[in-house]
């Protein structure tokens, strides 16, 4: 049951065990989306009679593959074959507290049945060839991930620290934290061939309404607005301050780590000249520290790619191999056996034959022959 490739039923079977795999995951994903999703999921459901028939299969299939192997304690020594037992537990850790009459949720319940979807990793087991050459990969690499990791590390303290003084702005005593300026309000005197009022609106740029109204200027026909600009357009412009993202170089750490992967989620950002032109240096770094060691892993996987290849090549060669001197030797033992009977049978032949003359002669009377005549 554990090598689909020893007979058609082990095939047959890990292609069904793979089918529930994939449509038990499959089930367990779907009925969480929204209008689907039900906390009190009945027992006569679609999704819960899918959950008890997968599970059914999966206990079964365990219970034999324990009860077929020969040495049980290296059977559960093995993670794989845990993970399969630790993927079933949770639904009958269900039934337990449902059938004890619990109705409030047990504190750690939802834990376990995350724990549900540790079957998907069964699927390693199908595919453990795969694994294999992916480990091999990755120990073979261990020298350019070392270099790697630790290129990273020192590209993120260096580039968070120096972000980290340049965008964290002034400190703020009353509530204890770092701020920046996210805007600059700035007077903009605005004329108008109509009267103007405080119901007024003036846009910058950014909105339609984005500018306040301030106050009337010497005429009706002028008025003060204050408007946000991204940057301090004078210095009777009032700066509007908010918590500062990198309030501290640990937190700066994940802003470092998504620029450098080229992620870049967008919910932290510098916003002064200055971080600007750090975050672009932290990109271009990013691209030369981790593409260099990833070619040197790509060759590393492509050697042990063409490793198993020519395995698997000379593997079938030596069966191929096997077959045919196996049926060079029966054809061999078929002809010595042939040729043994051939000899067997004349050797009986010329046996009688003989005791045939044998016979003959003692029943015959001794003959002379006469001498030749003469001449005188």
């Amino acid at each position: 049951m554990d090598n689909p490739g020893s007979s058609e039923r082990a095939a047959a079977v890990a292609a069904f065990v793979l089918f529930l795999i994939v449509y038990s995951t499959v089930t367990f994903c779907v009925e969480t989306v929204h209008g689907v999703y039900d906390d009190n999921l009945p027992y006569a459901s679609f999704w819960y009679v899918s959950e008890a028939i997968c599970i059914a299969f999966f206990t079964i299939e365990i219970a034999l593959r324990v009860w077929a192997c020969p040495d049980r304690k290296k059977f559960f020594q093995n993670v794989l074959n845990l993970v399969d037992v630790v993927a079933v537990v949770p639904f009958y850790v269900d039934l337990v507290v449902a059938a004890s009459g619990g109705d409030e949720e047990v504190v750690g319940l939802s834990v376990v049945r995350v724990v549900r979807l540790v079957r998907v990793f069964r699927l390693l087991k199908l595919g453990g060839g795969a694994l294999a050459m992916f480990g091999r990969t990755m120990v073979d690499s261990s020298k350019p991930l070392g270099t790697l990791f630790f290129l990273v590390a020192l590209a993120i303290v260096v580039s968070s620290s120096i972000l980290y003084f340049l965008e964290r702005g002034r400190w703020n005593e009353d509530m204890l934290f770092w701020e920046r300026p996210v805007a600059y309000w700035c007077d903009v005197h605005v004329s108008s061939t109509t009267a103007m009022s405080s119901a007024s609106t003036y846009s910058a740029g950014a909105t339609s309404d984005d500018c306040k109204f301030k106050t009337l200027g010497d005429t009706a026909f002028s008025a003060v607005f204050s408007c946000p600009y991204r940057y301090k357009k004078n210095p009777n412009c009032s700066g509007e301050y908010m918590q500062s993202p990198f309030d501290s170089i640990v937190v700066s750490f994940w802003w470092a780590w998504t620029t450098m992967t080229s992620v870049g989620y967008g919910d932290i950002y510098p916003l002064s000249i200055a971080g600007k032109c750090v975050g672009g240096l932290t990109m271009f770094c990013g691209v030369l520290v981790i593409a260099l060691p990833i070619t040197i892993i790509g060759a590393n996987f492509t050697q042990a790619f063409n490793a198993k290849q020519n395995a698997l090549r000379l593997k079938l060669r030596a069966e191929r191999g096997a077959a045919y001197h196996g049926r060079k030797k029966k054809r061999a033992a078929w002809t010595q056996g042939v040729e043994r009977a051939s000899s067997g049978r004349e050797s009986v032949d010329a046996r009688s034959v003989r005791l045939s003359l044998e016979s003959s002669k003692e029943g015959e009377a001794p003959t002379t022959t006469p001498p030749p005549p003469t001449t005188e």
